[in-house]
């Protein structure tokens, strides 16, 4: 990037490294487009090597040629969803191949379809506390979208197969489905900390996203005044349940109709999701690795 003298700029970019010269601490950074380029950052400190921020920096003729003296910085992801953020994320990290504004735009329908009026305003309350993380988080650390928006993406994706369950068994109810859907994975936010997690939160190891969801519904529900609705009592039961067996972190097997097929669904999306992201290494006609989030089950992709 060119950057003119006695112009103020804000601009993504990745942190590389720090030198020292001219009794300045000068950064090495890469923007969004890939170039390379140097900011010299005086006396701020907090930048870490490796993280992505929006820099606010001007450009100054020092007397033989320009130089870019940073303003400002603010972590990329702290930063509010505007278009500008979301057309540079993929230049950094991995990213939902969706696109996070069209996850944004499925979850508001989704959640103003939601007719029972308990189970809607639960859902918009949680979902307006957290929609900026809601929206970036991955779905986990490694096994299935693991990648910025994989939250949203996955829960989403429940979203829409729960449609066509929904529309099939009589005995299945659509709003608890969706709502379930939206909200099984909330506390993932903080059972990872951080949209670039690469370990668990100690507050996730210790209890885990399926009581800390609970939670979060619980609390949320005294708040509103409905601590003792039916409604809350079988939303909190999908949560906990929602990975089916104790051996696979439930706190209490499926008991409703709802929770049983919320942990169906979950399953289905995350195993596939691992064939999908896994299939493109592959050529026609052969079978991927052993999978190791699929139990080390083989898949073949056919030859046409």
């Amino acid at each position: 990037m060119e950057f003119l003298a006695d112009h103020e700029y804000v601009e993504y970019a990745k942190c590389e490294s720090f030198n020292t010269s001219d009794s300045n601490i000068n950064m090495s950074v890469t923007f969004s487009d890939g170039t390379q380029g140097n900011i010299k950052i005086g006396d701020f400190t907090g930048i870490e090597i490796g993280e992505v921020y929006e820099f606010s920096f001007k450009c100054i003729f020092n007397g033989t040629r320009n130089a870019n003296f940073l303003t400002g910085f603010k972590k990329a992801l702290d930063c509010p969803i505007t278009p500008k953020l979301l057309e540079i994320l993929p230049a950094f990290y991995a990213y939902v191949p969706c696109g996070i504004e069209i996850l944004e735009e499925k979850l508001d329908k989704y959640i103003s379809s939601i007719n029972n009026p308990i189970l809607k305003e639960i859902t918009e309350d949680i979902i307006s506390r957290y929609r900026h993380d809601y929206l970036l988080y991955p779905a986990a650390i490694r096994m299935h979208h693991a990648y910025l928006g994989g939250l949203a993406y996955h829960s989403l994706t429940m979203c829409d197969l729960a449609n066509g369950m929904a529309g099939i068994y009589e005995n299945l109810d659509r709003d608890y489905l969706i709502c379930g859907c939206i909200l099984h994975d909330i506390s993932k936010i903080q059972e990872f900390g951080t949209p670039t997690v690469t370990e668990y939160s100690v507050k996730g190891q210790l209890l885990g996203h399926l009581v800390m969801g609970a939670i979060e519904i619980e609390n949320t529900a005294k708040r509103l005044g409905y601590e003792n609705s039916e409604e809350v009592m079988l939303l909190e039961h999908m949560i906990v349940s929602h990975h089916g067996n104790p051996q696979f972190g439930a706190c209490k097997k499926p008991e409703t109709p709802e929770a049983l097929i919320l942990w169906i669904l979950d399953t289905i999306d995350s195993k596939m999701r691992v064939i999908d992201d896994s299939f493109p290494k592959y050529d026609l006609g052969s079978f991927t690795d052993a999978l190791g989030a699929l139990d080390k089950m083989k898949f073949y992709k056919k030859s046409k």
